[in-house]
């Protein structure tokens, strides 16, 4: 990382785009970070998301807001914040960052109950309104695995939106047994 801290340091990279590299790397390694939610599986390592068994097309500015929302699950993200996240370097209008939001309701159809996936909060921003599991996978093909060595011992493999705890097998249960060590 010597070099990204050379470049941060000479002011040619901006903070938004050094931790986007990280983040990359990150999503380089082994291990699998995906988000599931209805029908999808958003898998941000491929930066593909699934219908069951089928693809759904996006462009990479899409899977990024559409990641973006995913991860920030429930909570609302201002579209600044959103326009600094997707496009760190370039000047993008929030006419382009509602296209892509337009786009994404489109591809996803509606949620549960008839209700759309991404909730618009007038003059402020968006949110990602349904409940979001988010698994690591990683070791063997296939294998999830827990995050921490706590959940790991407890047999959690990740938590939801909501801030409940889950294993392998969708069960929930309270994650004050499963406290990260």
């Amino acid at each position: 990382h010597a070099g990204l801290q050379s470049w941060f340091r000479a002011g040619q990279k901006s903070y938004q785009r050094v931790i986007k590299e990280l983040l990359e790397e990150v999503m380089a390694s082994p291990f699998r970070h995906l988000y599931e939610f209805g029908p999808y599986r958003l898998d941000a390592s491929e930066r593909q998301l699934w219908r069951g068994a089928e693809a759904v097309h996006l462009t990479p500015k899409e899977l990024d807001t559409l990641s973006a929302l995913v991860r920030g699950a429930g909570r609302l993200m201002s579209k600044e914040e959103l326009l600094k996240e997707i496009w760190p370097d370039t000047f993008v209008g929030e006419a382009t960052l509602a296209q892509n939001v337009f786009t994404l309701r489109r591809a996803l159809g509606e949620a549960e109950g008839g209700k759309s996936y991404i909730e618009t909060v007038p003059r402020r921003g968006y949110r990602f309104a349904a409940p979001v599991r988010e698994v690591t996978e990683g070791g063997e093909a296939g294998e999830t695995t827990a995050t921490t060595p706590a959940r790991a011992a407890a047999g959690v493999e990740g938590r939801d939106s909501t801030g409940l705890t889950f294993d392998s097998a969708g069960r929930t249960f309270d994650s004050t047994s499963a406290t990260d060590a």
